[in-house]
């Protein structure tokens, strides 16, 4: 099984959103997906609630973050693990460290803003001192603001950044209804999120 570690540097980032698109991405790949909630919000965990019974199925765990000791294992055959993890991370330095190091890929979600590059910097440099293999993704962003064209240019000469993830009221709107991006109709960001997928699984050496 495949571990994907969803850690931001700042709340609001869209964790909890690159999160479930991307297990749906995962489940729509033909692939036996598991989620996994460590923030207390339980966002992720009413998202699941709601998936309607005729799709895909996504089996979610809930364990609060400050509960944790160490990394998960699987003991039921899935190929692929999302955590999705709070803001307030450095509160459990061990577990952190736990989930970092059982991790095959630790994915970074941020805004473009200078506050955002400021805290993802803080984020990059902790993680320097693991063995993890890290990539960037700029989420809920305006793709064509320079702004955005900056940050990506800047990050992508030092750390591997995926596709910009647009800020359309389509995304969180999926929330509500249980389901992903990619099981809305006609949306427009369906190619952005298959490009993350893509992005994701190549780096996973798993089926894309």
């Amino acid at each position: 099984m495949k571990q994907v570690l969803v850690l931001g540097p700042k709340g609001g980032v869209g964790k909890t959103t690159v999160v479930r698109n991307l297990a749906v991405a995962g489940v729509l790949s033909g692939l036996r997906v598991i989620v996994v909630d460590t923030d207390r919000q339980g966002t992720l965990t009413r998202w699941c609630n709601r998936r309607p019974e005729s799709l895909p199925p996504i089996q979610n765990i809930a364990i609060p973050f400050k509960d944790i000791t160490e990394g998960f294992e699987d003991d039921d055959g899935y190929d692929l693990m999302l955590i999705d993890t709070p803001a307030s991370v450095e509160d459990n330095p061990r577990g952190l460290r736990a989930m970092v190091d059982a991790a095959d890929f630790v994915l970074l979600p941020t805004g473009a803003s200078g506050e955002d590059m400021d805290s993802l910097k803080e984020t990059l440099d902790a993680l320097r001192s693991t063995s993890a293999r890290q990539g960037i993704v700029l989420n809920a962003a305006k793709p064509r603001l320079t702004e955005t064209i900056v940050a990506h240019r800047t990050l992508s000469a030092t750390v591997d950044v995926g596709p910009v993830i647009p800020d359309l009221a389509e995304v969180p709107r999926t929330y509500d209804a249980g389901i992903g991006v990619l099981e809305l109709r006609g949306a427009k960001t369906a190619d952005a999120v298959w490009e993350l997928w893509n992005f994701v699984a190549a780096r996973l050496e798993i089926g894309a």
